[in-house]
């Protein structure tokens, strides 16, 4: 086959971001699967004792290392992905420095075994740290444990030789569940190849090649229940650029932890922080205080558009368009969620022809006491629960119905909040907030220059209901704030909304709006909601509905907390053990 690893040339090497340090066993992980996936293999075995402090091995069907490569692979800034500044921004792989097994033996032993395609013979590199011998020897056939081709990386003891760093290795419990994580968001972005994961002859992970989402579903999650829901963005104008975003949602699952909000652009697992930002913002009125979605993102677009040189562990990752690349992941998520905030709720729109008989249906369904017109008035537009069978109220606090096999709670209190929530802030950012006067003015000091550019801002201040002038060289004093905001740790709160606008008038045309406002909108929303416990009449319930399927996140109060639940027939069945 010949040689095809060679070492950089030296600008090469030095436009290079600094290799990556071996920290832990998960990283050694992240490093074979990467090399084992550039290989082109289909599947991939690991298999680790104690957390990875004893034994790491991994397994592929790759394409393999011929004779000749061997003794070069091991060697720093060797290299058979890129050769000159030009591969380097167009990289198509996902490891490229050449770094990986040397980082791996400057702190470990190392056995590679590789057998290339169409070649009867299988070779051995074995070197460890204290006898460096470069020279790979034939072996039996039967030791290697991939009869076609492919590569086997063993890495033992690893920190052996540096007890400062092994002792602050964790728990073996804690690398396994390091290691196990990496390998499902592995399998994540590439549902073609088979993984396999055996700790201590125990085997963890077993995944054949299958869809992504069936990828999803044995990897994210395990219930049956919960739909993985999926939406894509084929192209985009602004971008001058091939790009594709695909994003799936598994709905109704939410935790404590980041861990499975998984990025991936061109198929490289990342960790990027706008990245996240980006996906977070979304459900910011759609899930609890710190809680978090489970969702994927995978972004495909031209490698010359992007630069994964910028770190070196090569988790997080430059855009060229960045600010209009996380624009449109955050506008296709919010679509998905405004589309489909519930599990099984599906809105549709009724035709002419058949909204007679509907509110007949639906009329009687209800209520006894409306008249056809009212009735009609009310299903006129249609929302999610059109269908629906009203059949009482529960605990004085929940409405419930009946549809689809299926029974539907609404949170009366959690509706109108949101409900109120969303018609606060549509006053607010339309500038239609009433403003009150504060008995004793509240005056907040910046430095000189600030000044200057808060005063630009003084008349979009007055829009929202705060009266604010400059009271001196390096003073503002507020004499009214809106209504709905509260008085408590007012100083603060001004002083953080006028640095945000002031920030605006130098990092970005968009206003930046102080959030701890919204919350007191949020506040504001709660207090002034219908409360639990308080009786309804028909019509109020009916005009409850209607309100709360016009918001655009119906599914949440501000706060997060769900408005609508649902039980299946199923789960009644099962409680009266009708179905076991």
């Amino acid at each position: 086959m010949g040689r095809t690893i060679f070492k950089l040339p030296t600008p090469v090497a030095e436009c290079i971001a600094a290799g990556e340090t071996i920290e832990r066993p998960a990283n050694v992980v992240k490093e074979l699967i990467e090399n084992a996936i550039d290989a082109q293999a289909s599947e991939i075995y690991i298999e680790i004792e104690n957390g990875g402090k004893t034994l790491i091995k991994v397994l592929d069907n790759g394409i393999g290392i011929s004779l000749e490569d061997l003794p070069w692979c091991v060697q720093r800034y060797a290299t058979s992905k890129i050769q000159s500044l030009h591969d380097l921004s167009h990289l198509n792989t996902l490891g490229f420095r050449g770094e990986a097994l040397p980082s791996i033996l400057v702190v470990a032993d190392l056995s590679i075994i590789s057998r290339i395609l169409h070649c009867p013979n299988t070779y051995e590199l074995r070197i460890d740290q204290l006898h460096r011998n470069f020279s790979p020897k034939k072996i039996p056939f039967g030791q290697f444990i991939n009869q076609f081709h492919g590569t086997q990386v063993q890495v033992h003891g690893l920190f052996s030789q540096f007890p400062a760093r092994l002792k602050f290795l964790k728990d073996s419990s804690i690398e396994v569940s390091l290691i196990r994580e990496w390998v499902e968001k592995f399998a994540l972005a590439y549902p073609h190849i088979g993984f396999q994961l055996k700790s201590q002859k125990k085997i963890l992970i077993e995944l054949k090649s299958e869809t992504q989402k069936q990828r999803i579903f044995h990897t994210l999650c395990d219930q049956k229940s919960l739909p993985i829901l999926e939406t894509s963005l084929e192209k985009n104008e602004s971008l001058r650029h091939d790009l594709k975003i695909q994003v799936y949602w598994v709905q109704g699952l939410s935790l404590p932890h980041s861990k499975k909000m998984v990025q991936m652009v061109n198929s490289r697992i990342l960790k990027d922080r706008s990245l996240q930002q980006s996906m977070l913002l979304p459900f910011k009125q759609s899930l609890l205080p710190g809680q978090f979605p489970v969702i994927v993102l995978k972004l495909n677009l031209s490698a010359i558009k992007i630069d994964i040189n910028v770190h070196p562990t090569k988790t997080e990752i430059r855009f060229s368009e960045e600010r209009l690349i996380f624009q449109l992941i955050e506008k296709l998520i919010r679509s998905l969620l405004k589309k489909q905030g519930t599990p099984t709720v599906i809105p549709f729109s009724i035709t002419q022809k058949n909204q007679l008989a509907l509110q007949q249906k639906n009329s009687c369904h209800l209520t006894s006491d409306l008249t056809a017109s009212e009735s009609f008035h009310f299903f006129t537009p249609s929302h999610p629960l059109q269908m629906a069978r009203f059949i009482g109220t529960v605990f004085q606090t929940y409405l419930a119905f009946e549809e689809n096999k299926e029974m539907i709670l609404i949170d009366q209190h959690a509706a109108h909040e949101r409900i109120r929530y969303e018609t606060l802030k549509k006053n607010f950012l339309h500038s239609q907030m009433t403003a009150q006067v504060l008995h004793i003015p509240e005056m907040i000091r910046f430095h000189n220059e600030n000044i200057v550019l808060l005063e630009k801002k003084l008349t979009q201040l007055r829009q929202w209901g705060f009266e604010a002038e400059i009271f001196s060289q390096d003073t503002v004093i507020f004499r009214t704030i809106p209504r709905e905001w509260s008085i408590f740790g007012l100083n603060t709160r001004l002083k953080n909304l006028a640095e945000k606008l002031i920030a605006s008038c130098v990092q970005t045309p968009e206003l930046l709006v102080d959030e701890t406002l919204f919350e007191a909108l949020a506040s504001e929303a709660c207090h002034s909601a219908i409360r639990a416990k308080e009786n309804l009449e028909i019509r109020e319930i009916h005009t409850l509905l209607k309100e709360l399927f016009q918001c655009e996140h119906p599914w949440n109060c501000p706060h997060g907390r769900p408005t609508l639940v649902k039980i299946p027939e199923g789960k009644f069945e099962e409680w009266f053990q009708r179905r076991l």
